[in-house]
């Protein structure tokens, strides 16, 4: 498989217009830690299922996301501008990067991400539903309204 690992390339610097095409690969082992930013075209966004991910808004300011030992996280900007800070648990460096919609940003191993989110409001997708307590929520709610309409009939 083809990845970019950390190590590999320097981060894109912050004041930089270079936006890396899709795909922005270098060989390693499939097992390596990566972190890998990206911009897909339509298309390759399309391939991806990207628009059917479910969305995180966050507001102006800054948070943490945390990813363990054979995790990955992978976060796609379809709405908002940030910078995030990707400090990798086993490289001593830090690689920032700025996300602007249609930035994509996969990070395997353990990592810690620090984002600081510039615009008012900033809109990501992930491939899978990660706000669990929200989505709980929304079920309990669910399943109530049902028992309550069952419940008077």
């Amino acid at each position: 498989m083809l990845l970019l690992t950390a190590s590999s390339f320097a981060p894109v610097p912050m004041n930089s217009r270079f936006r890396p095409q899709f795909p922005f690969f270098m060989v390693t082992s499939e097992k390596a830690d990566l972190i890998r930013f990206t911009t897909p075209c339509q298309s390759e966004a399309e391939s991806l299922g990207i628009r059917e991910w479910p969305q995180q808004a966050r507001s102006k300011g800054s948070f943490e996301e945390v990813s363990r030992e054979g995790q990955t996280l992978v976060r796609y900007v379809l709405d908002g501008e940030a910078k995030v800070t990707v400090v990798k648990q086993n490289i001593p460096q830090k690689e920032t990067f700025i996300m602007r919609p249609g930035s994509l940003l996969e990070v395997r191993g353990e990592a810690k991400l620090t984002w600081q989110v510039e615009s008012e409001e900033m809109i990501l997708l992930t491939p899978s539903f990660e706000q669990l307590g929200l989505f709980t929520g929304v079920i309990l709610g669910f399943v109530m309204v049902m028992g309550a309409l069952i419940a008077s009939n």
